[in-house]
């Protein structure tokens, strides 16, 4: 008896003490929920009733404790890069997930369709609430008033056939999340915003473990994590929410095997088999060329010289294939894009046509100067200023690290993202025949799908140097980002407030 009591008791004093250790973190996210679910009440009452100058002040002063409890946070703790990613990125996630209205995403209607109805969909169609259904969904904070004083049942339904053939384990969470939500009752609207909020804390966590794990340019990563389309992917109902977690992780993975000191277990491969797969089901393999960043383990054998064939060998086998592919196929999969690949000289011309004049809104809406449907356009100097610390982030230690990548990094890096990005605009030249009616352009390609990849690229320009202390960068990151989602958030609540 004397030893359950002596359990009980450390129980308890670890509890106690785990509440002291991290009392002014927990405040730190009530004040979030909190202050934030206030404010956008009041917002949304607003749009219908009127906004006046105290609305805005009691908006600002309920921002004042989360600011003051950041602050107190950087200033009082040793932040490493794992805390800092979650002091930023969870109001980010929140506020995103709560500002950006269910019918301000792009095609949100649709994720939301196959999450309600995840076992129940099929290439025919599938019934949804109708409170939740395309045309339905609010757009503005006015619609979305009205539409939660509506009694939202879930036996009243709607038909759609926007079927998409994505991967059920990419809409899991959400669902389960929905389930609950209508075991209890709940309005299918606010289901909605739950399941935005499952998606949310998985990349939180995802995103945590990813900054802590990383083994060199571990400061640029956090930086890249918090691009303001990746948080809006990740606060969405969106399948890409999971695919962004998914490669990055993959990513993330394979770089610490390269660098991993020890040697790699049964357990190591094991989980890097579960990752290769995830990868190769998710969004019709759309990036399965991501799985050529394998070749940087290669750095693991002693034998460069062998390194190097084995390099080598494979890409030319790689070139081999996908030529014999090209020539000898003939079937119903992407036919269009085949048949482009087929006249090398006249793809060549199309692609960098392509390149030449979509690439500025690749940029834009790849890095977060187009927010919600592609229709919000953020103030330059905000956009402006996440692009010069995402790229300064790149000189920046918040931790040691010692590693450095060589060329078979740096070629690895860069053959994943040419070849994903030209895969990706190849997917869509039948939409830009059909549809757009262009023969020496691929259309429909956004710079958002670049997400699981675009930091590639960078890695093969990373260098590592200590421009800036460890607490100079660290209060540097910490405040521009600061800005940068206070100004996001402040263009997306305005831009929803005035929408009729």
């Amino acid at each position: 008896m004397s030893e359950i009591v002596l359990q009980r008791n450390a129980q308890q004093n670890g509890f106690l003490s785990f509440l002291r250790r991290n009392a002014l973190f927990l405040l730190y996210i009530a004040s979030i929920l909190i202050s934030f679910t206030l404010i956008f009440s009041r917002i949304v009452w607003c749009s219908v009733f009127g906004l006046s100058k105290l609305d805005v002040l009691l908006c600002l002063i309920g921002c004042a404790p989360t600011v003051i409890l950041f602050a107190a946070q950087l200033k009082r703790d040793k932040v490493s890069g794992q805390r800092l990613f979650i002091l930023i990125a969870l109001p980010a996630l929140y506020g995103f997930g709560l500002f950006i209205v269910p019918g301000g995403i792009p095609d949100e209607h649709v994720h939301i369709a196959q999450i309600f109805a995840l076992f129940d969909r099929s290439s025919t169609g599938m019934y949804v609430p109708k409170a939740v259904s395309n045309g339905v969904l609010p757009t503005s904070y006015r619609q979305l008033y009205f539409a939660l004083q509506k009694n939202g049942s879930w036996d009243v339904l709607e038909y759609t056939n926007r079927y998409v053939t994505y991967g059920t384990h990419l809409y899991f969470p959400p669902y389960l999340t929905v389930s609950l939500c209508h075991l209890v009752g709940m309005h299918p609207l606010l289901a909605v915003y739950a399941a935005r909020f499952t998606n949310a804390l998985v990349y939180l966590i995802a995103g945590s473990q990813i900054v802590k794990r990383i083994p060199i340019a571990k400061t640029f990563t956090l930086v890249y994590l918090l691009n303001p389309i990746a948080i809006q992917q990740a606060a969405s109902t969106s399948c890409d929410a999971m695919i962004n977690v998914i490669t990055i992780s993959f990513a993330t993975y394979v770089l610490w095997l390269r660098f991993k000191e020890e040697k790699i277990s049964t357990r190591d491969l094991a989980w890097l088999a579960v990752l290769v797969i995830l990868l190769a089901i998710s969004k019709n393999a759309a990036y399965t060329p991501m799985l050529l960043m394998l070749l940087i383990l290669l750095n693991r054998l002693e034998d460069r010289s062998l390194a190097k064939k084995v390099f080598f060998g494979i890409i030319g086998a790689g070139v081999v294939l996908v030529v014999a592919v090209i020539c000898l196929y003939r079937g119903n999969f992407l036919p269009y894009a085949f048949d482009l690949l087929r006249q090398p000289i006249f793809f060549v011309k199309v692609y960098l046509n392509t390149i030449w004049l979509q690439w500025p809104f690749w940029f834009e809406s790849l890095f977060g100067y187009n927010l919600g449907a592609l229709d919000i356009n953020e103030w330059l100097f905000v956009f402006l200023a996440y692009l010069l610390l995402l790229v300064t982030s790149l000189a920046w230690d918040t931790e040691e690290d010692g590693y450095a990548f060589n060329w078979i990094d740096r070629t690895s890096f860069i053959l994943v993202a040419v070849i994903d990005m030209t895969l990706i605009a190849l997917s869509l030249r039948e939409w830009a025949v059909t549809v757009d009616h262009l023969d020496n352009l691929l259309t429909g390609v956004q710079g958002r799908y670049f997400i699981p990849f675009a930091q590639l690229p960078f890695y093969a320009f990373y260098e590592r140097s200590r421009i800036y202390t460890k607490t100079s960068s660290t209060t540097l990151i910490a405040w521009t980002s600061v800005f940068i989602v206070v100004a996001d958030m402040a263009t997306i609540g305005a831009h929803y407030f005035y929408l009729a």
